[in-house]
């Protein structure tokens, strides 16, 4: 016979037999073959042994005082700590409904008595090796099952991303040809307000614009009792919290975005805060609520609206200021005034 290519030395077989003699003889067999052996003398010493140490392996006789070895392998299938472990009947009974009954209770494998100690050691060897067989395809089934789970999910987020990506790529090409054309700022600015909430899942958002030293709300998305994109006529009373106010004066003195939860509201959303800068000249802030902490890329993206925002600014003051006009033309052709 060909030798196995498995290791079992150390498997765990429970013996469960009334028979000295017959424990003695197995467990002599088994213990040659490097198995640790366990034994019983009875199915309720079997049921506890069975439970403390998950044997690899039980020889369950079936004629036993108490309860016998059927009733015994039902309560072991019966219980989901035990119910794995393969079970070979021991018996002297050669009725196939002996052989019937002991498959029913689910058993997998019979030895009749008077066994031989090869026929034994095959049959608890075939058993240990599919056993080890059936537990080695479940672990790494479940291991597949894993990686494909981290796969889809990796897949799933860069597909959003990308999706996101494409989004704000849209959006902001959007603005730019609205930039390119006759417009007015506040259309302008309601294609930002859009384009962020197509990007980023805020709750609100408000575009604030300087005026003297004052900030005043020009457009915002997300009001409460308000239906999409408010202009300025429609946030007279409109106040930022408190939390968002005091913030606002960090931005004006460091010009960088700053974002903060909104304890004071016990709300759980942050308030996010983007200066729109003409170069080192707060034109305005851009103020976003939402249920989480942006990461950088989202960050990024609103720097790039705000960007965009400036510019509308930029034209709009020049389109309106004919001095700022003249300088503007200027500055393009390299002129020097004067």
């Amino acid at each position: 016979m060909a030798e196995s290519e498995f290791d079992l030395t150390g498997s765990r077989v429970l013996v469960v037999d009334d028979d000295p003699a017959n424990l003695d003889l197995l467990e002599q067999a088994l213990e040659g073959e490097g198995y640790d052996v366990l034994v019983a003398v009875n199915g309720e010493k079997g049921l506890e042994l069975a439970k403390q140490s998950q044997p690899d392996l039980i020889l369950l006789d079936v004629m036993m005082p108490g309860i016998n070895g059927y009733e015994t392998c039902r309560s072991l299938k019966a219980d989901e700590g035990t119910r794995s472990i393969p079970v070979i009947f021991l018996t002297s009974l050669n009725e196939p409904d002996a052989v019937i009954e002991g498959f029913r209770a689910g058993g997998v494998d019979y030895v009749h008595k008077p066994f031989q100690k090869k026929e034994v050691l095959v049959r608890v060897r075939t058993h240990l090796e599919r056993s080890w067989l059936i537990r080695t395809l479940e672990k790494e089934s479940k291991a597949l099952a894993d990686l494909n789970a981290q796969l889809e999910d990796k897949v799933e987020k860069r597909t959003y991303d990308l999706h996101v990506k494409m989004t704000e790529l849209e959006s902001k090409d959007r603005i730019t040809q609205r930039l390119l054309t006759r417009h007015t700022l506040p259309e302008t600015l309601d294609l930002v307000l859009e384009g962020i909430s197509h990007v980023i899942d805020v709750n609100q958002t408000v575009i604030y614009l300087l005026t003297g030293q004052d900030l005043q709300p020009v457009s915002a998305f997300g009001i409460p009792r308000v239906r999409g994109i408010s202009q300025e006529e429609a946030l007279d009373r409109f106040e930022p919290s408190r939390t968002c106010r005091d913030a606002i004066e960090g931005v004006r003195e460091g010009l960088k975005v700053l974002q903060l939860p909104v304890d004071e509201e016990k709300t759980g959303l942050f308030c996010v805060l983007v200066p729109i800068l003409r170069g080192d000249e707060l034109l305005g802030i851009i103020e976003i609520r939402c249920s989480h902490r942006l990461e950088e890329d989202a960050v990024y993206a609103l720097e790039g609206f705000a960007l965009q925002a400036a510019v509308a600014i930029s034209d709009s003051q020049i389109s309106e200021d004919g001095v700022l006009w003249k300088k503007h033309l200027k500055d393009a052709f390299g002129q020097k005034e004067g």
